[in-house]
């Protein structure tokens, strides 16, 4: 279909869809992961960690079990790169120090996964995006969610600037949403 650019998830082992699709290309701009980072102090002093285990659930409220585990990792950064598209995680992580003792659970935070230039979570880049942030700056219908999925022009702002883009992306063979 003319104006159409579909994007569907799929299922591979050992597969990086960012070693085989080119920069500029639309399906190298959808987020691979959900990229988290963290503090870990205790006052001044920064704790020496040995790792940092990360959980996730659907359900916010949930306690951490082997269930909910999703990765390690040695840096105060965090990507859950098994994440689906548009589905929003709660994510807490515990550390451990070299002596293996863990910390108490972080407080809980939120994720999401989207395409930008997706503002109505379908995920398609089309003439219903457009329409969406027209009713969104125009008619108080509500924002895209999360905000940034309708910033197809990666200023910060969602205004009339993002549909003009979104045009030219479709129909005149502009570039992609690129952030």
């Amino acid at each position: 279909m003319i104006g159409t650019k579909a994007y569907q998830e799929r299922m591979f082992c050992n597969f990086s869809l960012s070693e085989r699709v080119p920069q500029d290309h639309f399906l190298g701009k959808v987020a691979e992961a959900v990229d988290l980072s963290f503090c870990a102090k205790v006052g001044e002093a920064s704790l020496r960690l040995h790792r940092a285990t990360g959980y996730r659930d659907t359900i916010p409220g949930f306690s951490r079990s082997l269930n909910y585990r999703v990765g390690f990792t040695t840096d105060t950064a965090f990507s859950d790169s098994t994440a689906q598209l548009w589905r929003t995680y709660d994510y807490l992580v515990t550390t451990t120090d070299f002596s293996g003792n863990e910390s108490s659970p972080s407080n809980e935070a939120a994720g999401i996964r989207y395409m930008t230039g997706d503002a109505n979570a379908d995920g398609v880049i089309d003439v219903g995006d457009i329409v969406y942030l027209i009713n969104y700056l125009f008619k108080t219908e509500p924002a895209p969610s999360p905000l940034p999925a309708g910033d197809a022009t990666c200023d910060g702002n969602v205004d009339v600037g993002d549909i003009v883009y979104l045009i030219n992306y479709l129909f005149k063979g502009g570039p992609p949403p690129s952030c």
